[in-house]
């Protein structure tokens, strides 16, 4: 199956959204662990969001 190239530019993006995704999420884990009067969802949310943005983005960056 042929893939088309991505490009520097896309692979180089999708690796700094990956990594300001996983800061995002321990920003947010450090946080809820500061104010944890915070409800499930909320914190699922903080957590789960930007984990997954930043392992798509990850995934999609090395591979190409």
């Amino acid at each position: 199956m042929y893939r088309a190239e991505m490009g520097t530019g896309k692979r180089l993006l999708l690796l700094t959204l990956a990594v300001v995704s996983i800061t995002a999420s321990t920003w947010g884990l450090q946080e809820l662990y500061a104010d944890p009067n915070v409800d499930l969802l909320n914190a699922v949310s903080v957590i789960s969001i930007p984990v997954t943005i930043g392992i798509i983005a990850a995934y999609y960056g090395i591979r190409g």
